[in-house]
């Protein structure tokens, strides 16, 4: 007959030794009083009376029997309980064991806890897989432990081994053996994160019913069935997430940072906008802006993302007065919902952002409560903008999704005649609250564009015409951009036949695309039939954009129209990416935007298509907002491929919705806990600097040269600087030139501070038909710190028929 340890899962011949056992190692305590728990397989009593424990072991569990070893000998785990308590003195040692194996233990448990955090968190291991590793591993050490503890028990045997060893080594196995118990299950793993307060669950909510036909052996049945949705409670993501060391310190510091100045602007928080929300909401208190986003994600679709075979509605929020350290990682985008498409189109917006806009209202009124060492008190979280591209904002603000109707535009009222050849925007056409309450009153969504009242009027101090915004990357990169360069390429080859199809591929696909080479446009140029046709990501088209003057600029003449048109498209997009707004920005825009509407319909013949007239209101949301590229969809599309990797590596489709909140929360999970690094820094191996720029470092660093280190490459906020990368230095102020240096060497201090040796290029000028500067090497050695610099990306340098050109990724004032 043989009894269990709960704790350990030790085997021991009689109750009494087992007894003796428990008080020694596995003593186990509810609320001051000693805590009998039954080890045995599917028992779940415990006693507090060692007496009813013994009672219990005789009577119920009378017939477990031991299995004997192969040589007949007793267990080993029996022989050694039986030799280490008769060598060890109890009183001596117990409290010595203990108090070891209590430090074995919450050691083991915070290493096991942070090693389970990396594989839930991991987008492309399914809850599944994660816990058949976890069943397996936890097997692996139980069989280890066994294998060491006959170890352990032949040396006691022969008494080759020191009382405090054996102490020591028990301890060690009795902590090992138990490393998984605590997070054996799903269960036990999520119920430890949320004690820890930083699993915070999705919660699921019923939005309606649907009918479904039950099969069985008996035949067919229609039974309802509830749609669900899964929110999560974003104002304890907020509070957790902003009490995290350091969180709040650093945006508050950036949020006085922006407020320092006025012109340019580069955050939303110098814009009109904001002003008025923070006026509208002065008190005690720290206010902080939201922008919220939507989109609908289509799931494992080997067909491509634009076809509607299984799509979900996720809702995301963000903090835009973040640090650039913080803000430039994906985590840091907090999800508010997912729902099935289906049941959104079902049961309308209204039943499903109820529950979204119940607490970004709370958060409005009341806030968070914060308790840290620069701020104890309430911040008060408001929407500044709802973003998103075209059908998926006009969706969720009611208005018509079809973008041939007469009013399609959310912003004004043109018709669809006038928006096929507006050049500026028409303040006298703008929608207003009067003008929209009439459309509401018509019911007639043919002649307003309007199908339903806005449920987002529903959120505290949100205003429809004010608070909506546009998007670059859906109106630009993947609209205007490709509706003028397929006309571009299309006169370059059929038309004009300045080149062959061929060489225009062969061009684009050997081109060396530097810094940008991980989108590519290789092979972007496709024939539908006779007709040329540019299929691209938002990626891909800004680089094409980007290098096509370089690559094509030399086969056509100044003069020529089309090449005119291709310019005025690509100035314009250098203007739309910068990320600073000054006073006469808003009219630069304009007049752009103006000039390439009026040449693409006069050269192409054709007429303007809906994303040519959303840009007429650029001008607008500059004025209101700043730098449009804050709040474009690129990060928020980014942050969908965590979900899409999830589904992909998922078979289950039982709740698809609920399987990747809860995965979304586990990776939330490893944020909360604290992994957010102190600076985006990323490099390579370190070595010492070469000794050839030792002379250097002595005369351009401050501190002691042994603090430095050398790096081939190192990546800052998701930029990565290689040996050879192209930087801009300086601006001359004369010539109104930027001033290049090629990197020679790269340097780390122990304060994490960035320095470059660099070969300084000679600025010649600016060419303006390939629109890039021209350069020419042979400069001095300069040195300089990437805190100083006026442009914190690498720039490309082409070499083209034997002359250098510099194509600028970051846009200069």
């Amino acid at each position: 007959m043989s009894f269990t340890c709960y704790s350990c899962q030790t085997l021991f011949k009689t109750t009494t030794s087992l007894l003796k056992h428990m008080r020694m190692f596995c003593e186990q305590r509810t609320q001051g009083t000693m805590d009998y728990r039954c080890g045995e397989h599917n028992c779940f009593r415990h006693f507090s009376s060692s007496l009813a424990f013994k009672r219990h072991l005789h009577n119920v569990h009378k017939e477990n029997y031991c299995l004997a070893r192969p040589d007949d000998s007793p267990s080993s785990t029996i022989a050694r309980d039986a030799i280490f308590t008769e060598t060890i003195d109890e009183t001596e040692h117990s409290r010595e064991f203990n108090t070891t194996k209590d430090i074995c233990s919450q050691n083991l448990l915070t290493a096991t806890a942070s090693f389970l955090l990396t594989l839930d968190e991991n987008p492309l291991l399914p809850r599944s897989t994660v816990q058949l590793f976890i069943n397996e591993l936890h097997k692996f050490i139980l069989n280890t432990v066994q294998a060491l503890d006959n170890e352990l028990y032949s040396l006691i045997s022969k008494d080759e081994m020191p009382k405090n060893a054996q102490l020591a080594f028990n301890t060690v196995l009795l902590a090992y053996s138990n490393t998984f118990a605590p997070f054996l299950t799903e269960y036990k793993r999520l119920q430890h994160f949320e004690n820890l307060g930083t699993y915070i669950a999705p919660i699921q909510v019923v939005v309606g019913q649907r009918n479904e036909i039950k099969r069985s052996p008996l035949g067919s049945t229609l039974t309802n069935v509830n749609c669900t949705m899964q929110v999560v409670p974003i104002k304890a993501v907020l509070q957790k997430f902003f009490s995290l060391p350091g969180v709040l310190r650093d945006t508050l510091n950036y949020l006085n940072y922006l407020k320092s100045f006025t012109n340019p602007i580069i955050n939303l928080v110098q814009g009109s906008v904001w002003k008025d929300i923070e006026e509208n909401n002065k008190g005690n208190h720290i206010n902080l802006p939201l922008l919220i986003y939507f989109d609908d994600i289509e799931l494992n679709n080997v067909l491509g993302s634009r076809t509607s075979l299984q799509k979900i509605g996720a809702t995301y929020c963000s903090v835009p007065v973040l640090p650039p350290e913080y803000i430039s990682k994906l985590k840091n985008i907090f999800m508010l919902a997912l729902f099935h498409a289906s049941d959104r189109a079902q049961f309308g917006n209204e039943i499903i952002f109820k529950n979204v806009i119940d607490q970004l209202n709370d958060l409005h009124v009341n806030g968070i409560q914060v308790e840290t060492s620069v701020y104890s008190g309430v911040i008060k979280f408001h929407v500044a903008s709802i973003i998103g591209d075209n059908l998926g904002l006009n969706s969720i603000l009611g208005f018509v999704e079809s973008f041939v109707a007469k009013y399609c535009c959310r912003f004004c009222m043109a018709e669809r005649k006038q928006i096929q050849k507006m050049l500026y925007e028409d303040k006298k056409l703008l929608r207003n609250c009067k003008t929209y309450d009439r459309c509401l009153e018509m019911k007639n969504p043919t002649e307003t564009g309007v199908k339903e009242r806005c449920v987002w009027l529903e959120l505290e101090g949100f205003k429809l015409f004010e608070h909506i915004s546009v998007d670059i990357l859906h109106d630009y990169l993947e609209g205007v951009c490709r509706y003028v360069m397929e006309f571009v390429v299309k006169y370059l080859v059929h038309e004009s036949k300045l080149l062959s199809l061929n060489i225009l591929r062969a061009k684009v696909t050997d081109f060396d695309y530097g810094p940008d080479k991980s989108s590519s446009p290789e092979h972007c140029i496709v024939l539908d039939g006779s007709t040329v046709r540019i299929k691209t990501t938002a990626a891909e088209m800004l680089t094409l954009v980007r290098y096509f003057s370089l690559m094509f600029g030399n086969y056509v003449t100044k003069e020529n129209d089309v090449w005119c048109l291709f310019l005025c498209l690509r100035e314009l997009l250098d203007r739309l990416l910068n990320s600073r707004v000054y006073s006469d920005t808003v009219e630069i825009i304009s007049h752009l935007v103006a000039t390439l509407n009026e040449q693409y319909c006069e050269l192409s013949k054709l007429k303007l298509k809906p994303k040519f007239h959303f840009l007429l209101h650029y001008q607008t949301l500059m004025e209101r907002y700043g730098p449009l590229q804050q709040l474009w969809t690129m990060r928020f599309e980014a942050r969908h491929r965590l979900l899409k990797i999830t589904a992909r590596a998922t078979s289950s489709r039982v709740n698809i919705c609920k399987t990747l909140s809860i995965k979304n929360q586990l990776i939330m999970n490893s944020v909360l806990q604290g992994n957010i690094p102190a600076s985006s820094l990323v490099f390579g191996k370190t070595f010492h600097p070469s000794i050839k720029h030792k002379d250097l470092i002595r005369e351009n660093y401050e501190s002691d040269p042994e603090h430095l280190q050398s790096v081939k490459w190192i990546n800052i906020l998701g930029h990565k600087f290689t040996i050879s990368s192209i930087i801009t230095v300086d601006v001359c102020l004369k010539a109104n030139h930027p001033q290049f240096a090629e990197v020679i060497a790269i340097f780390i201090d122990d304060n994490r501070d960035v320095f470059f040796l660099g070969s300084s290029l000679k600025t010649i000028d600016f060419d303006d038909h390939l629109f890039a500067y021209k350069v020419s090497k042979g400069g001095d050695t300069v040195w300089f710190s990437y805190k100083d610099l006026v442009n914190p990306v690498p720039n490309h340098l082409s070499v083209i028929k034997n002359k250098m050109y510099v194509t600028l990724r970051w846009p200069l004032d």
